[in-house]
């Protein structure tokens, strides 16, 4: 595994003199403004704490007086040996003669006229985006962003935009687009400092550069209350009923934000007979188990009253690896808007084993593995993704998360439903995951038009996810070697066969259309053309060519255009693609799913019936066949055809055809449904030209 792949911005403790001049340049250039202030010291966060002085003592080597201004910031924001490394540089300057007190940084004064704070409503999420917007003598704006969370992290992100003007701000923060509120100034510093204890109380660095909010944080502030409750109802989207109250404090105790633990009881219940922050310093003084997760949650049942209610949840959590189902009874009152609860009390525990089918770990994902030419290039590619972060590092690689945001207040935790995609990256590997099929053809199509020839295709997988976390535990020399080996089909009842029907009006632009797709093409003995779109057509040795990766099958005549392939989703994607420009040609007439037509599933290779079930359904198929009007057989029924001797010939014509048709599939990796012998012998003439 090439070193490249781990966190680039580790450095080594000797760095270059060339690259140590440009990356001087980039400092100099961040510290003309403060906007860049936080990026410039996000560079040394990122480094590991052993590195971060040597990194400063490096920069240091570098006589330009300019980057006193850094050095400056750095002593400011940091303690230990990080700051004594830049008091160090500031004094080795000042030796060599440079003026570097006249390049200390210009602590604004902290602003005094508000002109509209604003925040989300997502308290109950354990988080917020706070937004302070400050009027400046020039009448432009100082912006300052914050993302504030209530649990370990506490003020997690905060930055800066200088000189915005009143319409840009408007434009920029429309209440009915972004979903914020307006509160007061009181009510954002009372938000920020409540974020700022969990800092305290966890002894975690707080979003930088500190100075510039500190003084926020130092004043002293009280909100009655009467005026936290009112505060409480800005920042909560929905008023809470007794199935969200309960789905709430599941959330809160995962995310560990105390204060909204204390907030969900009620004022008469023994919880809040001891204040809100001696129950936060109690809960956060308790040892917490590291290896604890909520996977899942729901409400099994609910007596709702007038004033009271009982609800009864199930919580399934891994604590040390290990699987536990745990069920809570809740006794809630209704306090104004909202219920709180009373009482809760753990019901029962059990066991749940790897094997359970309440194990929310047992499900399937859908896999493309890529090798890779240029390890960087597709780092930078995932890194540049929304949203997209570094999950974990393995031994040999990074792996990679792509997060969603489900409304686990609504409908409860599914740990499953908060990951759209999952990267796992080593130096000559790529494997895309996501649990949607049409989710995961999107991904890979953005992977094939960034990164172009530096990544190639090889396979795709339906793998149960457990697998995919084996490949992180690094115990396999390539993704392949496991996942080929252990790869499922995706079942039947999870994708079923769905067929797309619609009417043509002119064939030609649509014909185009589906060869410029990666199709096979066939002419079939009743008229049609049909064709099996794959991802890839790979050349054999022996000279013929096979499909991998099934997308659909198209069956066009004069009129109708089939299109089938497996999954509602899937479908919609397809149909999508096709109809493009064909909006003139191509009239939808029906979408059903096909039950018991099991022609595609084994043309596919997908069919993994009994052999009852399948002889069965060729025997129903080969009966509708022989009263099928067929244009081979001039217009007559196999059944009609076989009464005359001209009606023979054509039959035998039509089963030569079957059989180079029956080969020609075959050669390209496709299974006809039924073997065209099958037809020779309902028709009764497989005795009499069994030679022929």
């Amino acid at each position: 595994m090439a070193r490249g792949i781990k966190n680039r911005s580790r450095q080594r403790p000797s760095v270059p003199r060339h690259l140590i001049q440009n990356l001087v340049q980039d400092m100099v250039s961040m510290m003309e403004n403060e906007e860049s202030h936080p990026l410039a010291l996000e560079l040394v966060d990122q480094l590991p704490e052993e590195l971060q002085a040597i990194f400063i003592e490096n920069l240091s080597t570098v006589h330009q007086v300019e980057l006193s201004r850094f050095f400056w910031l750095v002593a400011e924001e940091y303690s230990g040996e990080v700051q004594k490394a830049a008091k160090r540089a500031l004094e080795k300057y000042r030796l060599l003669g440079l003026a570097v007190d006249d390049w200390q940084v210009n602590k604004t004064p902290i602003p005094t006229k508000l002109y509209k704070a604003l925040i989300s409503r997502t308290r109950l999420t354990g988080q917020v985006s706070l937004v302070m917007a400050w009027e400046q003598p020039n009448g432009l704006l100082d912006v300052r962003y914050f993302v504030l969370k209530f649990g370990p992290e506490g003020i997690q992100r905060y930055f800066r935009v200088l000189n915005l003007s009143k319409h840009g701000f408007q434009m920029e923060h429309n209440p009915s687009e972004t979903g914020l509120v307006e509160i007061t100034f009181a009510e954002a510093q009372y938000l920020l400092q409540e974020s700022y204890k969990y800092n305290q109380l966890y002894g975690t660095r707080p979003a930088r550069p500190f100075f510039q909010y500190e003084a926020w944080l130092k004043e002293e502030t009280t909100l009655a209350p009467d005026a936290v409750e009112a505060l409480a109802g800005k920042i909560n989207e929905k008023k809470l009923k007794p199935q969200h109250t309960a789905n709430a404090f599941f959330v809160a105790e995962q995310n560990q934000d105390w204060g909204l633990v204390y907030d969900l009881y009620s004022s008469r219940s023994t919880v809040c007979r001891r204040s809100r922050e001696e129950y936060l310093q109690a809960q956060a003084a308790k040892e917490r188990k590291e290896n604890c997760l909520y996977l899942s949650s729901n409400i099994e049942e609910q007596v709702v009253r007038r004033k009271t209610a009982d609800v009864q949840a199930r919580l399934i959590v891994n604590e040390d690896f290990r699987l536990e189902e745990r069920k809570y009874g809740f006794s809630l009152v209704l306090e104004g808007d909202n219920w709180k609860i009373n009482r809760v009390k753990l019901l029962e525990t059990r066991k749940i084993d790897e094997d359970d089918p309440d194990n929310p770990l047992n499900y399937e994902v859908y896999c493309a593995l890529y090798t890779i030419s240029e390890t960087i290039r597709v780092q930078d590619f995932l890194e540049e993704l929304p949203e997209v972060e570094v999950f974990s590092e393995m031994e040999d690689g990074l792996h990679y998360r792509w997060p969603r945001y489900p409304d686990q207040i609504e409908h409860g935790i599914n740990i499953a439903d908060t990951v759209f995609s999952e990267f796992i990256l080593t130096s000559d590997e790529l494997l895309i995951v996501a649990r949607d099929r049409g989710d995961l053809d999107s991904i890979c199509s953005l992977a094939e038009d960034r990164l172009g020839e530096c990544i190639q295709y090889q396979q795709q997988y339906y793998v149960d996810i457990s697998l995919v976390y084996a490949v992180l535990g690094g115990e396999y020399s390539s993704f392949e070697e496991l996942l080929g080996d252990l790869a499922v089909e995706e079942p039947e009842e999870k994708a079923p066969v769905m067929i797309a029907t619609y009417q043509v009006d002119n064939p030609g632009p649509v014909l185009k259309r589906i060869r410029s797709f990666t199709v096979f093409e066939f002419d079939t003995p009743e008229g049609v053309k049909a064709f099996y779109e794959f991802e890839h057509i790979r050349s054999r040795a022996d000279g013929g060519e096979v499909g991998e990766g099934f997308i659909a099958e198209y069956r066009i005549s004069a009129e109708y255009l089939t299109v089938a392939t497996f999954g509602r989703e899937y479908l919609a994607l397809v149909c999508q693609e096709l109809e493009r420009g064909l909006k003139r040609n191509l009239r939808l007439i029906d979408v059903q799913e096909q039950k018991e037509d099991y022609s595609l599933l084994a043309a596919v290779g997908k069919a993994k019936l009994p052999k009852e079930i399948m002889m069965r359904w060729q025997k129903e198929e080969v009966g509708r066949w022989m009263q099928t009007e067929i244009p081979a057989l001039e217009g007559m029924t196999p059944q009609q055809a076989n009464r005359s001797l001209r009606g023979r010939q054509l039959l035998w014509e039509l089963f030569k055809y079957m059989k180079d048709l029956q080969q020609d599939l075959q050669r390209k990796g496709l299974n006809p449904p039924i073997d065209y012998r099958e037809y020779i012998r309902a028709v009764g003439l497989g005795d009499s030209r069994s030679g022929e």
